[in-house]
């Protein structure tokens, strides 16, 4: 039996711990650069873990090692929930891995695609190469849904307009980033709850709709600088609420913020801090106009993606190595 397969079955084999070492070494021995592993105990039936890999500089893929079941054996909601890992991740392809097959889809559609389906055997493990990888890629299918960071910077691009408008522009940006940090922040902690404790938990969502709807709750409202929008209609703050649980643009996925990359979260980040702005005209009009967004480095940080500082990190440590040597 090869090493690989040996691997391949003690990962998928149900009951089992994982071991970290061993998930990493079944990535290398197939070409793969590992980059995290995580577990997530909401998704335990479905898959026992998860490595996100990178191939190159930016093809990167989420492996979920599903047991005994095969890719098609998923509910809806499971198929749902475990694509949403790679998706919230800001990754586009998920790879199945059971102990007989390997399934490569990509989730940047509004039904994901199977793009590839491969037996895998203990005589022949190519299929869950890099290599074959590389291959598949070439396959891609043209999206039709915005990758996650597009998806959660226009949704707070909209937000940040729609209430500046209804606030009669008496609000400036600190009040505006501010919201949107403490919603963002209450959404990881709740996802991160509920991944890990699978428990129903009270969320600002049934919060809401449980109030009388006529102010944010005070844990979102409290501080001072976010004392402006309790006077919101309760209407619009329904929809701004439903917005951070539901993809507007994307509504196969729902958000989980306690799976998101950093890389997604530092772009979100650089929407915060872009300046609204009113075209001002000499025409009337019958509704209030949406102010623009104006970006500005001085206020704050334009980060660089996390796949180009991981590969850096490694050239430079390599070529430390090397010196040494």
């Amino acid at each position: 039996m090869s090493r690989i397969y040996e691997l391949l079955l003690e990962l998928t084999e149900p009951g089992t711990p994982v071991n970290q070492l061993h998930l990493r070494e079944f990535s290398r021995l197939l070409g793969w650069q590992p980059t995290d592993n995580f577990t997530v105990p909401n998704l335990s039936v479905t898959a026992k873990a998860h490595l996100m890999v990178e191939h190159g500089l930016e093809n990167a893929a989420v492996i979920s090692f599903l047991g005994r079941r095969s890719y098609n054996d998923l509910s809806s909601e499971e198929t749902r929930a475990l694509l949403g890992v790679s998706y919230n991740n800001l990754v586009d392809w998920h790879v199945g891995v059971n102990q007989n097959e390997v399934v490569y889809i990509y989730n940047r559609m509004e039904s994901p695609k199977v793009v590839h389906r491969s037996e895998i055997a203990r005589s022949n493990t190519d299929a869950l190469t890099n290599e074959a990888f590389e291959r598949i890629v070439g396959r891609r299918p043209n999206p039709n849904v915005p990758a996650l960071d597009s998806a959660l910077i226009d949704t707070i691009s909209i937000w940040k307009r729609e209430l500046s408008t209804a606030l009669n522009y008496q609000v400036d940006n600190n009040e505006l980033s501010a919201l949107f940090n403490k919603v963002i922040f209450v959404r990881a902690a709740e996802d991160h709850a509920k991944n890990n404790r699978q428990v129903q938990i009270e969320t600002l969502r049934s919060i809401w709709y449980q109030s009388d709807k006529t102010d944010l709750p005070n844990y979102i409202a409290k501080p001072s600088v976010l004392e402006k929008f309790k006077g919101v209609d309760s209407v619009l703050l329904s929809s701004m609420i439903e917005d951070f649980y539901e993809n507007r643009y994307a509504r196969f996925y729902s958000y989980d913020f306690s799976v998101m990359s950093k890389h997604a979260l530092s772009r979100i980040y650089e929407h915060y801090v872009s300046l609204l702005s009113v075209e001002q005209s000499s025409q009337d009009t019958l509704f209030p106009k949406l102010p623009n967004e104006e970006r500005n480095k001085a206020f704050g940080s334009f980060y660089t993606p996390q796949y180009i500082s991981r590969f850096f990190a490694r050239y430079i440590a390599r070529s430390n190595s090397t010196e040494r040597l």
